[in-house]
């Protein structure tokens, strides 16, 4: 969406800061950033609102801000717990901005350096909070890539975790890009040495976070940029000041190799209580000159150990997300999209659990829905013809995958255009199941 007409107050960005954008009141700056300035802004119906103002080398030519675009929007099918939702992205002139949830609070990285360290209660409570938001964005096909204290806001409510998606989505109106994208401190060897990034990108860098939320201090020393980023990519890191029951997740998030680190969803089980399986998911890599390719991890291991974890894990997260499925279809109804959503991560939660035929049940519901309320083309729907696909590979039941993938991939040549990273993603997926058949 653009919004050329936004009627920006000022005459020029370049005399001051804004006192109205795109229908939205803007009362003071929150904060600056490399990025741009973000105000606490108000909705035309009063509700407060942060609004990110990009600065003027992010302006782009008129292709790549339709790509900023839709790069941004992808984020707003994030499940919403423990993250600041983006509401609305759009450009006014060559501009462009994003309205996300107003978190009131301070940044992670402004609260330690206020207070300290976190104490082992605050700490773990921390860390399943961070670790439940990048669960929701991996399960959305979204990597955050610039997971870092300044990106945890420490709400009222607890932790939520912002920017997500928005760096990639940067690099496309860059005016100055280096090649880098990220933060230095918080980066993993891949993306300093210029290797394929993925989701285990992410968890490097929330491990980072957790090492400096407990200590105050990088893993890897704090002295010149140049000197840390080397230490990333060839030393171990310092993990004094862990809690004990803490230090062998938090080092298997900063394993070197991207495939050895767990995913999400397992820190997460793990903080739980809970020794995870590994789970059938499908992550989409991004190398330096934004080429990507679809990963398969491990199928879920059949063990008694393994077959007991996802029995309790029913009582953890499989519990919560069935309780706000069942509350939305109460208040909301079958087909309200939040219930859809809803649905559809009970589905992906069933699936890396490795119950399939549970979880078909789920993503047939979530594509049936959204076909019912959305657009053929909608973003939605596709993801739901994509995710039911995805599963029925794994049920062998591969006529009917190819059908919904490729229904997935036309929708997206249309609609995003055939080198946009969700284009690409399920071209790579059908390629996949393609080879697979011999064909």
């Amino acid at each position: 969406m653009t919004c050329g007409g936004c009627g920006v107050s000022r005459a020029s960005w370049s005399q001051g800061a804004p006192t109205e954008l795109g229908g939205y009141r803007l009362i003071r700056v929150l904060g600056e950033g490399g990025q741009g300035s973000v105000y606490l802004g108000e909705a035309p119906d009063g509700t407060q609102v942060a609004v990110k103002v990009l600065h003027s080398r992010f302006n782009g030519d008129g292709t790549a801000l339709e790509r900023f675009v839709r790069e941004v929007q992808a984020a707003r099918r994030v499940a919403q717990f423990c993250t600041a939702r983006v509401l609305e992205v759009a450009t006014a002139g060559t501009t462009p901005y994003i309205v996300s949830e107003y978190v009131p609070g301070e940044s992670l990285k402004d609260l330690i350096a206020r207070d300290g360290p976190r104490d082992e209660g605050a700490l773990e409570r921390l860390a399943v909070g961070t670790a439940s938001a990048l669960s929701a964005i991996h399960q959305a096909g979204i990597m955050h890539r610039d997971f870092k204290p300044h990106n945890v806001l420490m709400g009222p409510d607890g932790p939520r975790v912002i920017d997500f998606g928005i760096a990639r989505a940067l690099d496309t109106v860059a005016t100055d890009a280096s090649g880098l994208i990220g933060t230095p401190a918080y980066m993993s060897p891949e993306q300093i040495t210029g290797g394929r990034i993925g989701f285990p990108t992410d968890l490097f860098s929330w491990a980072l976070t957790m090492i400096y939320a407990a200590t105050g201090r990088h893993a890897f020393g704090g002295d010149t940029i140049h000197a840390m980023m080397w230490r990333i990519v060839n030393h171990e890191p310092d993990l004094n000041g862990i809690p004990e029951h803490l230090q062998d997740l938090i080092a298997a998030a900063l394993a070197k190799d991207p495939s050895r680190r767990p995913t999400a969803t397992e820190v997460l089980l793990t903080l739980l209580g809970h020794q995870p399986a590994s789970p059938q998911t499908t992550a989409v890599e991004t190398d330096r000159t934004g080429q990507t390719r679809s990963v398969t991890a491990m199928e879920p291991s059949t063990s008694p150990q393994n077959q007991a974890t996802r029995v309790e894990g029913k009582t953890s997260a499989e519990y919560e997300l069935r309780a706000a499925l069942e509350g939305r279809l109460r208040v909301l109804g079958a087909d309200h999209p939040e219930t859809l959503a809803s649905r559809q991560e009970v589905g992906r939660l069933l699936w890396g659990l490795g119950r399939l035929a549970e979880a078909e049940v789920e993503l047939r519901a979530t594509l049936e829905g959204r076909l019912r309320v959305l657009d053929a083309d909608d973003p939605e729907t596709l993801w739901a013809h994509h995710n039911l696909g995805g599963l029925l590979v794994g049920l062998r039941q591969l006529p009917e995958a190819e059908r919904h993938l490729r229904t997935a991939l036309e929708g997206r040549l249309r609609v995003l255009g055939p080198d946009h990273p969700e284009t690409l993603w399920i071209r790579s997926d059908l390629g996949v199941l393609l080879k697979e058949q011999g064909r």
